[in-house]
């Protein structure tokens, strides 16, 4: 629900109205990253040549898991896309926040000064 001026893209619309859960099912940028987390962690105590070892035999293997098949199909690299397009359209309206009411996974567009000046006006309220 667009409460703001400004108009939201179908793109974006598309993808913010995706479950969060289907929105990336597979985030590979975090898999890796934690893959990598748990190599230097786990190799810490052994000395540098072979954590060396240890990285560069890692790292064609990382390569791989990126290539994968399963993280290139379309629907991925649709969604993929329509991240993109998403995060490029926040970065251009900054004056305007995202947030889910209350029910049913809907999500309210509000000009970022009114969003603030309810929820200050909400914390300065006594009797709430």
């Amino acid at each position: 629900m667009n409460l703001s001026s400004t108009p939201i893209p179908n793109d974006v619309q598309s993808f913010l109205q995706l479950e969060r859960t289907l929105r990336y099912q597979i985030e590979i940028k975090n898999i890796i990253f934690d893959c990598i987390k748990s190599i230097e962690y786990s190799t810490r105590k052994l000395s540098i040549d072979k954590r060396i070892d240890i990285t560069n035999h890692s790292i064609p293997i990382f390569n791989n898991l990126v290539s994968f098949p399963l993280f290139t199909i379309p629907i991925d690299t649709k969604l993929l896309k329509l991240e993109i397009v998403t995060k490029d359209f926040f970065k251009l309206n900054p004056d305007i926040i995202f947030t889910h009411a209350d029910k049913n996974n809907v999500i309210v567009v509000l000009e970022k000064d009114f969003y603030i000046n309810k929820v200050n006006e909400m914390l300065g309220d006594m009797d709430t």
